[in-house]
């Protein structure tokens, strides 16, 4: 018997995830592929062989290969089924020869799996008749027994409707690009580009070296490197040709100023390999002398205890500043509303120890802001004031500052999702579970309540900034209200065009509540970019006028995801107005970034941005670094942040510290709460040091 898999290094499956909380899913690695199987690879039932004897493996199977599979191979297995969306679509147990569903309810069918775009497959161990039993039962705690607790652990990570990623090092893949990726690693005849340089960087120097080797060499052919290279537009690229001699190339590639995009492709006696191009994404930037502001984040409740007195305050600015903190971003309205000042003269919004939570409750004598702005500006460190813009209360704890259910239910985000039915309901309404009430960003009285929180604190309190933090829709769904209605009508008026069907021209859901596109669905994007884009302006102006009249500088900034490609799912534009769209990003929706949307970027606002690069390796802040230092352009400073229960290492921590300097303008650290000092002192040490 042969064994029909084959291991690709770095090729891992990620889990659904909620963008509110973090910025990627948990990642499985997968142990083995299968390949289309040769006739002596099959057994005597015509099915592929998978070494069955491996613990604790993920096994993935994709369209070619499942049309082989017999429920003799599949035997003591969880096996989860992904479509063509990469959405779970079920899972199910096969024991004994018997296919059992998991879903109450619900049978299934080895014909069902074998129609699946992707599937994974975990085998299991040990005596399994209580799990046949519980599954037989529909018990719905599913009896995986002991030996079998990684197959539980993948079982609960990935549940039907959640969508998935496919990835390789630092890339997503398609469900298509996964299959060919496995077809051609398998292919043992043909010569095989592989490129070990970084697929996305940013650089100080004029060059880019490409490295790496060729795969099934032969040395009676004749192999070159096509290499075309340019900033973007067509008409700069240029093409260099490099001779291959042995399995190992290397060969430096100039860049110019700002994007550079890299293609690579393998000749063989004097055919090109269509399919062995390789795209390198590249940032060249200068060289810059001057120093990287260092900025740690306080959430509100989550650091109240060591911030209470004066005494503690004191205590922590001195530790931060020997580590190397340059600045404070202090959450002075977190997202129950609660204000972290005393003197809310404007609004009078209640102060963070009035919380109605029981578990964030907590008591403070003291003017929090007052103090800490004190005490830093005594230690040379600024300090920047955040807003949670909008967002004015905790539905899953009930916490509302300003009483949102009973006074403003107006001012709440109006749901357009597949769980109503077709209805439009407000978060505080919906069948969605939500946690946190999002308010609409084009209702006016939403917005001149936001700033007026700006102003009462640049009245009594002299913060060196403010920092816009979920100034953003919540997500695709929102928002569906007759006030954001009517300015669409206006908007599209302007642009020529008219709205019929209200909401269904953006988009609706089929049967199965799949989204489906309408006509005016990309202008709704650039819409709402606008909006977000027209709060800042207005913010922009507030801080201008401060600053002018206090005679001193204030700044404006903001803090985002790194995932610009999905990024417009929040309305948020935060490329540059400069920024072009080159094919090679490859980002889900490339239609969307027209003249028009270009137009929508509120960075000619801001002062600096940070960009959330919430991962735990260097090559993933890197990637996300570039392309932010792209999509930008190097317009403002922007600042990599680093999430440090991602970096919980000594090691971890050095390396992601390294990165977010070394490859932007400075670092915002997410968050104190996670801080050990003792970690975090030596790798900002070895990081700022050249």
């Amino acid at each position: 018997m042969k064994d029909c898999q084959v291991h690709i290094e770095g090729l891992c499956i990620e889990t659904s995830f909620i963008y509110d909380f973090t910025s990627h899913g948990e990642l499985f690695p997968i142990d083995y592929v299968s390949i289309e199987a040769k006739e002596d690879n099959k057994d005597a039932n015509n099915s592929i062989q998978i070494d069955s004897n491996r613990k604790d493996k993920l096994h993935l199977l994709t369209t070619n290969q499942l049309s082989d599979i017999t429920l003799a191979t599949l035997s003591n297995s969880l096996v989860i089924c992904m479509d063509e969306n990469q959405a779970v679509s079920e899972s199910s147990f096969v024991i004994e020869g018997e296919i059992y569903s998991t879903e109450i309810g619900s049978t299934t069918s080895l014909q069902r799996v074998k129609a699946a775009s992707v599937a994974m497959i975990v085998y299991l161990e040990g005596e399994l008749t209580t799990l046949k039993n519980s599954l037989l039962s529909e018990d719905k705690n599913i009896a995986f027994g002991e030996n079998n607790s990684f197959a539980k652990q993948v079982f609960e990570s990935f549940l039907k409707g959640d969508v998935v990623r496919y990835k390789l090092g630092v890339n997503y893949m398609s469900t298509l690009g996964l299959a060919s990726l496995i077809e051609k690693r398998m292919d043992s005849t043909s010569v095989f580009l592989t490129v070990d340089s970084k697929e996305y960087a940013t650089v100080e120097e004029d060059n880019f070296l490409l490295e790496g080797k060729l795969e099934h060499f032969h040395k009676n052919k004749k192999y070159e490197l096509r290499i075309m290279y340019g900033d973007g537009r067509e008409e700069s690229f240029r093409e260099m040709t490099a001779f291959v001699a042995s399995e190992s190339f290397s060969v430096s590639v100039p860049l110019t100023l700002g994007a550079n995009y890299i293609d690579c492709t393998l000749v063989e006696d004097g055919i090109e390999i269509s399919d062995s191009k390789h795209t390198h994404i590249v940032f060249y930037k200068q060289t810059s002398n001057q120093p990287k502001e260092i900025i740690m984040w306080a959430e509100q409740y989550v650091n109240a205890e060591t911030t209470k007195t004066v005494e503690r305050i004191e205590s922590l600015i001195q530790t931060a500043k020997d580590a190397g903190i340059t600045a404070f971003a202090l959450d002075v309205k977190g997202c129950e509303g609660y204000a972290a000042y005393r003197k809310s003269t404007l609004t009078n919004v209640k102060y963070m120890t009035e919380t109605t939570n029981p578990k964030k409750a907590f008591q403070m004598e003291i003017d929090f802001l007052e103090e800490f702005v004190k005490a830093a500006h005594a230690s040379g460190l600024r300090v920047y004031a955040s807003f949670n813009f909008f967002v004015e209360g905790n539905i899953a704890s009930n916490d509302f500052a300003i009483d949102l259910p009973n006074t403003h239910p107006d001012w709440a985000e109006v749901l357009h999702v597949p769980e109503d039915q077709g209805e439009l309901k407000s978060v505080l309404e919906t069948k969605r579970n939500c946690m946190l009430c999002y308010v609409n960003p084009a209702n006016k009285e939403v917005q001149d309540f936001e700033l007026l929180r700006v102003k009462e604190l640049l009245d009594n309190y002299e913060v060196d900034g403010v920092i816009m933090d979920r100034t953003r829709y919540d997500n695709q769904y929102a928002d569906f209200s007759e006030v954001t209605r009517i300015q669409f009508v206006e908007y599209l008026k302007s642009k020529g065009k008219e709205l019929v069907h209200w909401p269904k021209d953006i988009y609706s859901f089929d049967a199965e509540q799949k989204m489906i596109f309408g006509p005016l669905y990309l202008d709704w994007l650039t819409f709402r970019s606008s909006i977000i884009q027209g709060f800042a302006r207005r913010l922009r102006g507030i801080v201008d006028e401060y600053a002018k009249n206090q005679k001193r500088p204030i700044a404006l900034a903001a803090y985002v995801g790194s995932w610009f490609d999905l990024y417009y799912q929040n309305g948020v534009n935060w490329g540059s107005k400069d920024f072009r769209y080159n094919e090679r990003l490859n980002f889900p929706v490339s239609k969307l970034y027209t003249e028009d949307y270009s137009k929508t970027s509120y960075v000619d606002y801001i002062d600096f941005l940070m960009i959330g690069c919430y991962y735990g390796t260097s090559e993933m802040i890197e990637k996300y670094t570039t392309i932010g230092n792209i999509v930008t352009n190097h317009k403002v400073p922007m600042m990599a942040s680093m999430s440090l229960p991602d970096l919980n290492t000594e090691e971890l921590l050095k390396i992601g510290t390294k990165a977010c300097i070394d490859f932007s303008d400075g670092t915002m650290i997410f968050d104190l709460c996670y801080t050990d000092w003792n970690m975090l002192r030596p790798a900002l040490k070895e990081a700022l040091t050249k």
